[in-house]
C-alpha cells in the first residue's frame, strides 16, 4: 500500500504533567476531565523519577487511545488541543502559583532518537502538549505539503534549517554554537532535507 503521509497515523501526541506522590490522585482526577472531552485515555507512570530537588515525581499523560494520529487529524484538532494544554497549564500545573504561568505561548523543538535509533522530531507547546514523530517523515510531509505541516506542527523545518545553515559559519559565534548549528544542518540533510549549496568564500570577497 502506498504511503499516505497526510492521513496515515504516524505522530505520537500527548498532554502531560508531573506530580508529587501526594498530589497524583488530585492531578489524575482533574486531568481525566480533559481526557474525557478529547476522547483520549489517561496514562500514569507508576515508577516515577527523581527530580533535581531529590523528590520522586510521577508523569500523568493523556493521549489518543490509538497512540498515534495523522497530520490531518492534528491539523483539524490543533486549536482544541492547544486550548486543553493551556487549561492544564493554568488549572492544574500552576493552579496554586498563577504568577508563574508563562506570559506567552511558546513552542520549543529539538531532534532526538527513538528506541529504534531513528531520528525523531519533538515539538512542545508550553511544555505540556508534546508531539513526537520520525524526522524523516516530518521532512517529507513539509516538502509535500508545507501548509499542512505548519498548521499541524506549528513550525517550519525549512526556517530552522536556514537559520542554522546561516549560523554555522558566523564569525561572532563560539565554537560550541557553530558545532550545534552544523549538527542540526547535518541531521536534517541526512533525513532528506534538500541541501543548500555552499557559497564559496572567494565569491563573497569579490562582492566587497
Amino acid at each position: 500500500m502506498a504511503e499516505d503521509l497526510e492521513n496515515d497515523k504516524w505522530i505520537n501526541i500527548n498532554i502531560g504533567l508531573a506530580a508529587y506522590a501526594t498530589g497524583i490522585v488530585k492531578a489524575k482526577k482533574e486531568i481525566e476531565e480533559y481526557a474525557k472531552e478529547l476522547g483520549w485515555e489517561v496514562k500514569v507512570d507508576k515508577k516515577g523519577y527523581i527530580n533535581e530537588d531529590g523528590n520522586r515525581m510521577f508523569n500523568i499523560d493523556i493521549a489518543p487511545k490509538g497512540e498515534k494520529i495523522s497530520p490531518e487529524e492534528l491539523r483539524e484538532n490543533r486549536e482544541i488541543i492547544e486550548g486543553f494544554a493551556i487549561s492544564v497549564l493554568c488549572d492544574v500545573i500552576y493552579a496554586n502559583n498563577p504568577e508563574k504561568i508563562p506570559e506567552r505561548e511558546y513552542i520549543t523543538y529539538f531532534v532526538d532518537k527513538n528506541e529504534n535509533k531513528k531520528d525523531t522530531l519533538n515539538v512542545a507547546f508550553v511544555d505540556v502538549f508534546i508531539i513526537e514523530c520520525e524526522l524523516k517523515k516530518a521532512i517529507k510531509l513539509e516538502l509535500q505539503n508545507p501548509n499542512l505541516f505548519k498548521k499541524a506542527f506549528g513550525i517550519y523545518l525549512r526556517k530552522w534549517y536556514e537559520e542554522n545553515h546561516n549560523k554555522k559559519d558566523k564569525i561572532f559565534l563560539n565554537a560550541k554554537e557553530k558545532e550545534g548549528a552544523k549538527s542540526i544542518v547535518k541531521i536534517l540533510e541526512d533525513n532528506g532535507f534538500p541541501k543548500t549549496p555552499e557559497i564559496k568564500k572567494s565569491f563573497i570577497k569579490k562582492l566587497f
